[in-house]
């Protein structure tokens, strides 16, 4: 039996809330393939992570976490 995968939560969240992929990169200032990467769970760099989280909190009215959305923020080497 196959098994089904579970779409990534940043791209569910973003469609759940009637947003398209160019309006929420148009809010954070990013190109259309930052914000795809970070919505079919690729690593972005921390400011990105920062930049559309912030920007989804606006487009959306609710204040969201990074992890409730799931963007996978790359570590920064301490």
């Amino acid at each position: 039996m196959q098994q089904m995968t579970e779409r990534p939560r940043f791209l569910a969240l973003r469609r759940e809330h009637g947003l398209t992929s160019e309006q929420v990169a148009k809010e954070a200032g990013l190109t259309l393939a930052e914000e795809y990467r970070a919505e079919i769970g690729g690593t972005v760099a921390p400011d990105v992570a920062e930049r559309l989280l912030a920007a989804f909190c606006r487009l959306t009215g609710k204040a969201w976490t990074i992890e409730e959305t799931a963007i996978n923020k790359r570590r920064e080497d301490v």
